[in-house]
């Protein structure tokens, strides 16, 4: 293999190794067709996003999910097949870290490290807006922050994972359909 392979080969995998991959669970409707549904409109709760959070992190994510869906080929409008609600929960999470000395076998100082830290999770449902009814339901989290840098770039992140898991759901419930 020439150098030259090697290197691109090199920078490609530090680059994906940089990509930021979330964890998205999910579920969705086993009887649903997800081959009928051409278009969407996001619906919001007023209390889906948190008192005193930047509003412009809500149309952040608004805009983030009408490029997903899009990018998908479903069309935005005011009378659609698929409701998409979201929302966001912000909470306190603690973790604990023991730690202890030894001498031979027994511990001689021990001492506990919390860190404190917030968790903002981000929930998607998608509604069959004829049946009113949830056919997905998806969620993510992650570590959140006052003034977090490159904050529009971990909501598209995030968004992306969720679409991409919503896809990924629809496609093997098709598969499963023509089986």
């Amino acid at each position: 293999m020439k150098f030259r392979n090697i290197i691109f080969i090199v920078i490609a995998l530090l680059g994906s190794a940089c990509a930021t991959n979330y964890y998205i669970i999910s579920d969705y409707e086993k009887a649903v067709d997800f081959t009928n549904y051409q278009s969407f409109q996001i619906i919001n709760a007023p209390d889906g996003f948190p008192v005193g959070a930047n509003p412009i992190n809500k149309q952040r994510i608004d805009r983030a999910i009408k490029r997903e869906l899009e990018g998908l080929g479903y069309t935005a409008t005011e009378n659609p097949d698929l409701l998409v609600s979201w929302f966001v929960k912000v909470q306190t999470v603690k973790d604990y870290d023991w730690y202890a000395n030894y001498y031979g076998r027994w511990a001689y100082l021990s001492y506990a490290h919390v860190n404190e830290y917030k968790k903002g999770t981000l929930v998607i449902d998608v509604i069959d807006r004829a049946e009113n009814q949830v056919i997905w339901h998806g969620k993510t989290s992650d570590r959140v922050y006052e003034g977090m840098p490159k904050v529009e770039k971990k909501i598209n992140a995030a968004v992306h994972s969720m679409i991409k898991q919503y896809e990924k759901d629809a496609r093997l419930r098709r598969d499963l359909a023509t089986r």
